[in-house]
């Protein structure tokens, strides 16, 4: 590719962190070039550098503690790399933006989500009325697929499901119409028919307005449908950069071939761990609503169903998948089962004992047998302090050891269970962790408690397929080994019928089918079921 055919120049980009044992390299000798107009697509293992790449082409990466960068970032015959935060404040947002892995905390949990789109397009349009403003945020909402325009702008961050937040960071990237488009994992928290939609609507934009697309993910079939030109990250230096035809070119690594060819198998269904499985989980008519009050409380109140009169049973050595698109009420059905929220109706036995939110809250035996692993890992750790004391927190709460020696030893043993070296991870904070890795810091401070029921609130969206693997095995050798049950909810069918015994499917807050993986699987009652289960996207 000719200069001139190129938006973006990567030059011998070095990152690394310095940590206690010494220099850790995060990105080698990165050097790659950006089609103009085109789709780039950025992939690798979880933990490779990818995200780190998307940061500093933002500017982002030099504002990391412990972070030091060298190389250049040529962008229109200057070196960005070397702007001060107020030269980037002009570019951010306007020439280059971003989408994030993990909306919810790219947004401001007390500012409702259609005011932040507001300010993210009066930044660069200091002389835009307020109504032109809000026109243009209600239309941005539109664009990416919502309905409820008036909700949805009113709704603070906490009141959306991730789909949602996704859609809502997306509106914000794309406000300014910038040059660039930087989407990390944009569709990682999504099910693949609200997927589809936003690729689509990405794609439309990229070859409407010229835009240049960056999409890094882990997605291999987005990868293939999407990209004009893939570059393949391992271990922080790029190993394959190349046209992507169709079919795999000459020259490339076995790496890559290996990476590339790693798509949905066909695998034996799986069966329920147990001898003699008995009701352990049963939940009846569960069933919620949320009231929006209007100004005082009485001029007008709003009531949204988010999930009617759900029914069913976890048997002993069984997971059961609950798949549903984005906004399903798949995460809001397993906040009720683990007691972070109450239901409007309804009720729930685990072992014949009722169970509720105050009840978990109060016995710590009882929520030690119940655990939730959440999407968002990021805001399920405490930012300030590191992975080993964290961890630590719970060893020492359910007191499970003797003393500070056999604690630091558990800790080493729970992070090299899930491929995480304790010498550098255990001293790191959440925020130094890839996306991948802080899933699985998640997964290790989970089961560590060793609980008999486990609920996974899309819990490897945020793993590469290889990782992804890498956890289903342990979870199935872990259950194995512990006699947990698991609740796995998702919106990727693949991973349901790898994981898991049974599923139910959600539809707007509905039970639509509840059977076997096996069942449901092969003879789907329903189109709804057909499209969920469905892992190619539609992006015609």
């Amino acid at each position: 590719m000719s200069d001139s055919n190129n938006i973006l120049e990567i030059k011998d980009l070095n990152i690394h962190y310095n940590s206690a044992e010494g220099a850790v390299n995060i990105l080698r000798n990165i050097s790659f070039l950006v089609p103009l107009g085109k789709v780039l697509g950025i992939t690798g293992e979880s933990g490779s550098g990818k995200s780190m790449t998307a940061l500093s082409l933002m500017g982002l990466s030099s504002g990391i503690s412990g972070i030091n960068m060298s190389g250049q970032i040529i962008f229109e015959e200057v070196d960005i790399s070397k702007y001060s935060e107020k030269q980037w404040q002009k570019l951010r947002g306007k020439r280059i933006s971003i989408i994030f892995q993990e909306p919810e905390a790219a947004l401001n949990p007390l500012i409702r989500c259609g005011y932040q789109i507001m300010e993210a397009i009066s930044i660069h349009n200091k002389k835009w009325t307020r109504k032109k403003l809000r026109d243009t945020s209600e239309d941005l909402l539109l664009k990416v697929g919502f309905k409820e325009i008036t909700r949805i702008f009113n709704a603070y961050p906490h009141e959306l499901s991730g789909g949602q937040l996704q859609r809502v960071v997306i509106a914000i990237a794309v406000a300014n119409k910038p040059d660039i488009i930087i989407a990390d994992e944009p569709t990682s928290s999504l099910d693949k028919n609200t997927a589809s939609e936003i690729i689509k609507l990405l794609k439309n934009l990229q070859s409407q307005d010229g835009h240049t697309l960056i999409i890094i993910t882990h997605d291999i079939e987005l990868l293939k449908q999407i990209s004009h030109h893939i570059i393949l990250i391992k271990d922080g230096a790029v190993t394959d950069d190349f046209e992507n035809s169709g079919s795999l070119p000459n020259g490339i690594s076995d790496y890559a071939k290996n990476y590339l060819a790693l798509s949905s198998q066909e695998m034996t269904f799986r069966e329920i761990n147990s001898i003699k499985p008995n009701v352990i989980l049963r939940a009846s008519q569960l069933s919620k609503i949320y009231k929006n009050y209007g100004l005082f409380g009485f001029l007008r109140k709003e009531e949204k169903k988010v999930l009617a009169d759900i029914s069913f049973i976890l048997n002993s050595g069984a997971i059961l998948g609950i798949l549903g698109e984005s906004g399903s009420g798949k995460t809001t059905l397993g906040k009720i089962i683990s007691g972070i929220i109450s239901s409007s109706s309804g009720n729930i036995l685990f072992k014949d004992q009722l169970v509720s939110k105050s009840l978990l809250a109060e016995d710590k035996q009882l929520r030690k047998r119940i655990q939730i692993i959440f999407q968002d890992s990021y805001h399920s750790f405490n930012p300030k302090k590191t992975i080993g004391e964290i961890i630590g927190e719970v060893v020492t709460y359910y007191g499970m050891a003797k003393s500070e020696k056999e604690k630091e030893l558990l800790i080493d043993q729970t992070l090299s269970i899930f491929s995480l070296d304790a010498g550098i991870h255990k001293r790191k904070f959440a925020s130094q962790l890839s996306g991948g890795q802080r899933q699985r810091m998640a997964l290790a401070r989970t089961l560590l408690l060793k609980p008999e029921i486990v609920i996974f609130d899309e819990s490897l969206s945020a793993l590469d397929r290889f990782n992804q693997q890498k956890i289903i095995t342990l979870i199935i050798k872990l259950q194995k080994e512990y006699d947990f049950s698991g609740i796995f909810i998702t919106h990727d069918s693949d991973l349901i019928k790898k994981l898991c015994t049974h599923v139910m499917i959600l539809d707007q807050g509905r039970l639509i089918e509840y059977g076997t993986v096996r069942d449901i699987f092969t003879s789907p009652a329903c189109e709804k079921t057909k499209s969920l289960i469905d892992t190619r996207y539609d992006l015609k």
